[in-house]
C-alpha cells in the first residue's frame, strides 16, 4: 500500500516541512492536527494538565503570537514553545514531522499527512530517535 511505502512517507514528511517553513516566512499563524502519542513536552506537563488530552488520539496546537515567534524545525521536529493551563505552565513542545497529521488556518486544511502512522519506516524511526537520544 502506498500510504506504507517509505518513499512517500518521505515526501509527505517534506511536504508537512515545506508547508511549515513557508508559514514561518510569511509569518502568518497556523494550527497542526498532532498524533498525541508522537508529542513530547520539555518539562513534561504536570499530570492535572496532560490528563485532558492525554487519551486523545489527536491534539491540536495553534500557532500565533510567542508561540509562532518560537517556532522552527530542528532536525526533523517542529518545535515551539507554549504556555498551558490556567498558570500558563511553560514547555517546549516538540513533534516529528512525521506525527504532524494536519496544517490548518482559519479552519481550513492547507497540508494533510497521509502517511500510515504503523508503517514499519515510522516504527523503525521511532526505535532510532529513542536510541539516538
Amino acid at each position: 500500500m502506498i500510504l506504507e511505502n517509505e518513499k512517500f512517507i518521505q515526501k509527505e514528511i517534506a511536504h508537512i516541512k515545506e508547508i511549515l517553513e513557508l508559514f514561518f516566512e510569511l509569518g502568518e499563524s497556523f494550527g497542526v492536527v498532532a498524533r498525541t502519542s508522537e508529542v513530547k513536552f520539555d518539562p513534561e506537563l504536570p499530570s492535572e494538565i496532560s490528563a485532558s488530552f492525554i487519551k486523545k488520539p489527536v491534539i491540536f496546537f495553534e500557532l500565533e503570537n510567542y508561540t509562532l515567534s518560537s517556532a522552527h524545525i530542528q532536525k526533523d521536529d517542529l518545535k515551539f514553545e507554549a504556555g498551558f493551563g490556567s498558570e500558563d505552565f511553560a514547555a517546549v513542545v516538540s513533534i516529528p514531522l512525521y506525527g504532524v497529521m494536519e496544517i490548518v488556518q482559519n479552519n481550513t486544511p492547507v497540508a494533510v499527512n497521509l502517511a500510515k502512522i504503523d508503517s514499519e519506516w515510522i516504527k523503525k524511526e521511532r526505535s532510532r530517535r529513542i536510541f539516538a537520544r
